[in-house]
């Protein structure tokens, strides 16, 4: 997870002149910077918020690569570089930029961007550089309202835009709450971001939280600390994860009497009985099985005393 450009992007509302809804994207400012190691196969990209105005600092570093910068969903370029080991600085105005980046060779490269300033170039040479943000390898947003119109279609039309991660192939699930956790869900927990998310239960069920490594994993229910594999009943639930440390989290809930240590329930019979019913054959009465022409079909019976079994063909 460390040695990737990361995930970005978020949801605009078209209707609305594009405005944002949600955004997961890195701010870059006079206490934090952005410094990636990739593999630069193809055309990336990375979106940036600046939080300040002022002088911004861009060096590449490793295999040589194309870079520019420009304001998101705006053609205009700022600047572009082409040389590697090098570095730029641009003057900006608060707001998000979208920088792109393409190999000339292809191989491992670098990142880095920060403020331009004379207090943290005296901590870059004592060694106290900004702080650095985490990679995120995902996108996720808690929750959306989609507002219907008295046609029960959507009344505003939303736009999700994510960075490219060439040769990377991305895609977008959307899911509507709360969750049925039937249907397990992969959640990244960055540290200091705690993700919480309803969920339903339709019946009484088993909850499993697990980390990568199939271990399990501390959360919330309802506000109060649970463990894997606590019994939930049927209601909306409200699950909460945290970590210290960037991991991916699966939850699933099982229903009790489909646990594997549930007991089957009684086969039915008689009238409640979903298996076919056939005609008693009797002995000494004819029975005559109807077929029509190029029709099949199967009929059981027992035969419990010996005896023959004749086959007639009705005259025409």
């Amino acid at each position: 997870m460390k040695d990737q450009i990361g995930v970005t992007g978020g949801i605009v509302c078209v209707t609305n002149q594009h405005e944002i809804v949600q955004l997961s994207i890195d701010t870059v400012d006079t206490k934090r910077r952005i410094k990636r190691n990739f593999n630069c196969l193809g055309a990336i990209s990375l979106h940036v918020w600046i939080g300040e105005q002022g002088k911004y600092d861009f060096i590449l570093d490793g295999t040589e690569m194309n870079l520019s910068v420009r304001r998101f969903m705006t053609d205009t370029v700022f600047s572009t570089l082409e040389q590697s080991s090098s570095k730029f600085s641009l003057e900006l105005e608060p707001g998000m930029y979208l920088v792109e980046l393409s190999p000339k060779v292809k191989g491992i490269g670098t990142l880095e961007i920060k403020r331009s300033t004379f207090l943290g170039l005296a901590k870059d040479l004592v060694g106290m550089q900004s702080e650095k943000t985490v990679v995120s390898p995902n996108l996720q947003f808690s929750s959306l309202q989609f507002n219907k119109n008295e046609s029960y279609k959507i009344s505003k039309s939303y736009k999700v835009f994510i960075n490219s991660l060439l040769p990377e192939i991305t895609g977008v699930i959307f899911r509507s709450l709360p969750l049925d956790l039937e249907e397990p869900l992969p959640v990244y927990v960055v540290p200091g971001k705690p993700v919480s998310f309803p969920i339903t239960i339709s019946k009484p069920s088993t909850i499993f939280v697990t980390d990568e490594q199939g271990r399990k994993f501390n959360y919330l229910i309802d506000g109060k600390q649970g463990q894997s594999s606590d019994k939930i009943e049927k209601g909306t639930h409200t699950i909460t994860l945290s970590s210290d440390s960037l991991i991916c989290v699966v939850a699933r809930t099982i229903r009790l009497d489909h646990l594997s240590s549930a007991k089957p329930e009684p086969f039915p019979t008689g009238k409640d009985s979903p298996l076919p019913v056939f005609e008693e054959l009797l002995v000494g009465k004819p029975t005559f099985f109807n077929l029509d022409r190029s029709d099949f079909k199967v009929f059981e019976f027992t035969i419990s005393d010996p005896g023959a079994i004749v086959s007639k063909q009705p005259a025409v």
